[in-house]
């Protein structure tokens, strides 16, 4: 069974494919300390053989990377390292008895938010950069602990950084299964079809 955990990014993406378990808007920077995402863990029967697909970050970048640079007094890049190695820490500690753990990307901002901006302060090229620094410092700090990572960024990611309406639900959520089939199986986290 795959199981995914996290905000709402871990269930468009998996529609029909896993059993969503949501941790409500679980920010990448909350399931960074310590002890948070086990809680949310703890809920889901995972057994030995089972995939569990942590989904968190797109929140992060519409909403709290530039307030995280005013009260850490660091660049962007310094507060997404921070936020990914303390999230990947709590990834690692995690107790899935014997399941796979794996880490989704961060998918591509919606233009505009595909009309319903949510922080006018924040630019669609800016969340742009901050969400391709952040799935590298992810598919990075994944590769270096032996973490899966569910890269669907790159299978979706429009020529302009951002997310195509044709892959989406019209806002903000990858909705091309077949994006999400082809990592896993590529993976070895799900037979091909």
């Amino acid at each position: 069974m795959i199981y995914t955990v996290g905000d709402s990014h871990g269930f468009y993406a998996f529609v029909r494919i896993a059993e969503w378990h949501t941790a409500g808007w679980l920010l990448m920077h909350h399931a960074g300390a310590a002890g948070h995402l086990q809680r949310f863990v703890n809920d889901i029967p995972l057994v030995p053989g089972d995939v569990l697909i942590v989904s968190c970050g797109e929140i992060d970048v519409r909403f709290c990377i530039r307030e995280q640079t005013q009260k850490q007094n660091a660049d962007y890049t310094t507060v997404l390292q921070r936020t990914v190695d303390a999230y990947l820490g709590q990834v690692a500690l995690l107790d899935v008895r014997g399941a796979t753990v794996a880490v989704l990307s961060v998918s591509p901002p919606a233009p505009g938010e595909m009309g319903k901006p949510r922080e006018p302060e924040v630019t669609d090229e800016q969340r742009t950069v901050y969400t391709r620094t952040m799935n590298a410092l992810l598919r990075d700090g994944c590769a270096a602990r032996g973490i899966p990572f569910v890269d669907t960024y790159t299978e979706v990611v429009g020529p302009d950084g951002m997310l195509p309406l044709y892959s989406s639900d019209g806002w903000t959520h990858i909705t091309d299964t077949t994006a999400t089939k082809r990592v896993l199986t590529r993976l070895g986290l799900m037979k091909g079809e």
